[in-house]
């Protein structure tokens, strides 16, 4: 309130504790003031995420390791995909996600969280914006755009497919739509592959978005 900066979430960190040998979340701050909180945030729109203390988060590597062999920092480690840690970061970037691409009153998302992908009977994709308008939207250009470790080389983002042959693919189709939080969805593909899209990130495809969508393999860093 003191700087008139509007937070988006509250981060308690270390506040659970995961059971080794059941996965039970033991809360480690059971004080007043922590109950309280939750209803306070809510009463404001402030949304909490609760880390929790994990041990071999703090974990340094026992020898010096390069990047590309995964195994430190923590996120990068596949071996700790099933971490407690790892769970409530995925928790957490979804919440800033949410909280940034719906943040009810803002002029620059306000309608993000209205758009949504559609699959038709043909497997063929469609955006609905969140006027109503629907527009076709190829699914070669979909999964050309995917952006998971498995297209884009998470170092040094270069692009490991021919998102060319993807495009010319005229039996690529959508299989089925999930949604990822209240900012994205999951599409699987006729390939086998699976792509989370940004509907902020549709909504430029199709034209609807404020800004022009340019594809990834079109800009020298290999961003969006």
């Amino acid at each position: 309130d003191k700087l008139e900066i509007a937070p988006l979430l509250v981060v308690a960190n270390m506040a659970t504790l995961s059971c080794e040998a059941c996965g039970h979340q033991h809360e480690l701050f059971a004080d007043s003031a922590m109950t309280r909180l939750p209803t306070f945030l809510e009463s404001k729109g402030i949304g909490l995420v609760k880390m929790p203390f994990d041990p071999i988060l703090s974990e340094a590597p026992k020898w010096p390791s390069p990047p590309l062999t995964h195994e430190y920092p923590f996120v990068r480690n596949p071996d700790h995909e099933n971490r407690p840690a790892m769970a409530g970061f995925h928790r957490l970037t979804h919440a800033v996600l949410e909280a940034l691409l719906c943040a009810s009153g803002s002029s620059e998302t306000s309608g993000v969280c209205g758009t949504k992908l559609k699959i038709r009977g043909s497997g063929s994709l469609e955006v609905r914006l969140h006027t109503g308008e629907l527009r076709p939207i190829g699914s070669g250009d979909v999964r050309a755009a995917c952006r998971c470790a498995v297209c884009v080389d998470e170092m040094t983002g270069e692009v490991k497919i021919d998102r060319q042959r993807i495009l010319e693919d005229q039996g690529l189709h959508a299989i089925s739509l999930s949604t990822v939080g209240n900012y994205a969805v999951r599409v699987e593909f006729s390939d086998g592959h699976s792509t989370v899209v940004a509907l902020r990130a549709l909504e430029q495809m199709v034209g609807g978005g404020a800004v022009a969508w340019t594809r990834p393999s079109d800009k020298s860093d290999g961003t969006w």
